[in-house]
């Protein structure tokens, strides 16, 4: 015949193409519909459609059954005889299975749809009452490249984020049900990361009450996911779980935590929901692990020691407005604290506390003394400017309060600092000129500055204006 399209319709099948064909087959006619013994329809483009069973002429086709064995290549075209508007990679495809169609359900019975490296296996009902409610599918999807799924329309900028090359695996229930739909102990591998997810989609505006549990846990994340800086995050095992959750306009990671080889940590955030360019959102974060110098900025001037830390942050960000109701740490042996907003100017009160600041690390090749600070001042400005009011602490037996003023807006920063102190103690930065505790002598002829180089290449770092006084 010249048009398939037209020829299987007879029988109710409304998925041929519109092309010529040749039919091999072996029909028996019944009462109620058609045996078919023999059944091979061939295209003019060489797709094949094999089938065998029973094609029923009762309503709605109930009591059909047959195997649907075939393949081809436009997967697009075929499709959407059944489903128009289903977008579907147009590729070359494999179907096989046996359908069985009953009074108010279709019964699927292990029947396997494969394209490109991806192989979907279905058993199940689908229901067929409205919105297809109560219909329940288990399936199984393999894959050896997950990136080949970009080929299927609206997963592509979704996959960007994984490594190319992962072979991929998930097996569960999906169901349909009057208030929505949703998956039931999803079991998948990407890579060498086993994923767990379940969940339920509601109907209502905006997914209102749709959740969704998760769990991740990997070997080495740098081969799950792509443009990872090794200093940020961890290049070993690493595991996450948590609910996501929507309510009404707001969406919200619930009980999230994860673990790596190099930090933990635990968070509950909400955001304003749907989401569009303007992030409004409340966290409340820790942080904790063995080593802080992966978290810290890379620098010439200061050299950090490896310290263990432990960071909670509990706040509201409001598009480029991040606002601190308190930040808390603890790094080694000094303890941090500060409030305040930060956006492009930041607005903040800090205080941090040591018992030994010679246990933070090494500055311009030199360790900290071993003296105590207690500091607390209020920072404000930016990146180039700023100030820190009110300074108010101590260092070893020195005190100090008083104010200062940063500008980066030549090639040195300008550092102008007024300040005054009851007691300057300078003995913990003498220690080049001998011991601390012994006098001094110079005798007359002698030279008044001693011939030891001072350690001045700290001086060149920048312009300093300073006024200072101190009782004693």
């Amino acid at each position: 015949g010249n048009n398939a399209h037209t020829f299987m319709s007879i029988f109710n099948i409304n998925a041929m193409p519109e092309d010529s064909f040749n039919l091999d087959a072996q029909i028996e006619t019944t009462d109620n519909g058609v045996l078919l013994e023999r059944f091979l329809l061939v295209t003019s483009e060489n797709e094949q459609f094999k089938l065998g069973g029973y094609l029923s002429d009762n309503p709605g086709s109930r009591d059909t059954a047959v195997g649907v064995p075939s393949n081809g290549k436009p997967l697009y075209r075929t499709l959407q005889k059944l489903v128009p508007g289903i977008e579907v990679p147009d590729l070359p495809y494999d179907l096989s299975g046996h359908v069985q169609v009953q009074r108010e359900n279709i019964q699927l019975h292990e029947d396997k749809v494969g394209f490109s490296d991806l192989e979907l296996i279905l058993a199940g009902s689908v229901s067929l009452r409205d919105h297809f409610v109560d219909t329940s599918l288990d399936f199984r999807v393999d894959g050896r490249d997950l990136s080949t799924l970009k080929e299927v329309p609206g997963l592509r900028s979704s996959l960007n984020a994984f490594v190319p090359g992962q072979s991929y695996h998930a097996a569960g229930r999906f169901y349909m049900a009057s208030s929505g739909w949703g998956l039931n102990n999803i079991k998948g591998r990407i890579g060498d990361t086993d994923i767990v997810v379940c969940g339920q989609i509601s109907k209502q505006p905006d997914w209102s009450g749709s959740y969704v549990d998760f769990s991740i846990k990997g070997t080495v994340l740098h081969t799950f996911l792509v443009n990872q800086k090794a200093a940020d995050l961890s290049i070993g095992a690493f595991e996450s779980n948590g609910r996501l959750k929507f309510a009404g306009d707001t969406l919200s990671f619930e009980g999230f935590s994860f673990e790596t080889d190099k930090t933990s940590g635990k968070a509950d955030l909400e955001f304003g929901w749907p989401i569009n360019s303007t992030v409004d959102a409340d966290f409340n974060v820790e942080l904790w692990g063995n080593d802080i110098r992966h978290l810290l900025p890379r620098s010439e001037v200061f050299e950090p020691a490896m310290a263990s830390y432990r960071m909670s942050a509990v706040g509201h960000q409001r598009d480029k407005l991040i606002s601190f109701k308190h930040f808390d740490a603890v790094i080694g042996d000094i303890q941090v604290a500060l409030e305040g907003k930060v956006d492009e100017n930041i607005e903040i009160t800090f205080s941090a506390k040591s018992d030994n600041l010679s246990t933070l690390g090494v500055l311009n090749g030199n360790p900290l003394p071993a003296m105590a600070l207690n500091l607390k001042t209020d920072f404000a400005g930016g990146a180039r400017h700023f100030t820190l009011h009110n300074i108010s602490g101590s260092l070893g037996e020195t005190d100090v309060s008083g104010n200062m003023e940063v500008l980066f807006e030549k090639p040195r920063p300008k550092i102008n600092l007024t300040a005054k102190s009851r007691l300057l103690d300078l003995r913990p930065f003498l220690n080049e000129f001998g011991n601390d505790d012994k006098k001094i002598e110079v005798p007359n002829k002698e030279r008044l500055i001693p011939a030891t180089p001072l350690p001045l290449k700290a001086l060149k770092a920048a312009d300093i204006e300073l006024m200072y006084n101190a009782d004693e």
